[in-house]
């Protein structure tokens, strides 16, 4: 089994809370979740992201955490990838921060 379906498997459908509002979110499951350096690659153009894109200590630029579910196999595709790419991030330690789409409270994972 290669690294990302290892992680797939153990962050896939993992549901967070927002402290502020209590929303529940499952990644991957009832929840579309977008690392905010993939949102910079997608609108940069080859831009230089600077140094830090890919930072753990995102607090300034969270993950986008939303209500919703894939809509083709090819998003259900890009979310597997998502959620694969955060939790080995979050594997490596330190803080990482998302933002609930219902109040806009950033927090922890």
């Amino acid at each position: 089994m290669n690294w990302i379906k290892k992680l797939h498997v153990r962050l896939l459908g993992v549901r967070i809370r927002c402290e502020q509002c209590h929303t529940v979110y499952a990644l991957g499951k009832n929840a579309l979740v977008v690392p905010w350096f993939a949102v910079t690659m997608l609108f940069s153009f080859g831009t230089n992201l600077g140094s830090g894109s890919n930072s753990q200590d995102n607090k300034a630029t969270p993950d986008l955490v939303r209500s919703g579910t894939p809509g083709s196999l090819e998003a259900s595709a890009s979310q597997e990838l998502n959620v694969a790419i955060i939790s080995n991030l979050l594997l490596q330690g330190g803080p990482r921060w998302w933002k609930c789409e219902k109040c806009g409270n950033v927090q922890t994972y």
